[in-house]
C-alpha cells in the first residue's frame, strides 16, 4: 500500500506527464466528472476519524512539498485508466480540442 508520500508523488506525476507505465493505470484528477472542482470541506462533517487522520496526514504531506502544496484542501479525484471519457475529457476538450492526436 502506498504512503501518503508516495500517493503525493504519484499525484505529481499524474499532472506532469499525464499516466504512468504500469501493469495498470490510474489518472488523477482536480476535478470531477461534472468538471467541478470541489474543497475537502464539503466532506469532512460525513468522515469518520479514520478518514480525518489519513487525510490530515496526506495533507502534511501536501503542506511540505513545494510542488503540491497549492492542492491543499481540495479534492482529488481518481479514475481508472480505462475510463477515457472520465480522466481526460475535461482537460483534451479544453487544452486540445483541435489535436486529433488526443481524439482516439
Amino acid at each position: 500500500m502506498p504512503t501518503p508520500h508516495d500517493l503525493a508523488v504519484m499525484i505529481l506525476q499524474a499532472f506532469q506527464i499525464g499516466c504512468r507505465e504500469e501493469e495498470k493505470a490510474f489518472y488523477v484528477s482536480p476535478t470531477s466528472n461534472k468538471g467541478e472542482e470541489e474543497k475537502v470541506t464539503s466532506y469532512e462533517s460525513s468522515w469518520s476519524d479514520n478518514w480525518r487522520k489519513k487525510n490530515a496526514t496526506f495533507e502534511e504531506v501536501l503542506l511540505s512539498d513545494s510542488d503540491l502544496w497549492n492542492s491543499l484542501g481540495w479534492m482529488f479525484y481518481f479514475w481508472d485508466g480505462n475510463h477515457r471519457l472520465q480522466a481526460w475529457y475535461p482537460y483534451i476538450e479544453q487544452v486540445h480540442p483541435n489535436d486529433e492526436d488526443w481524439h482516439v
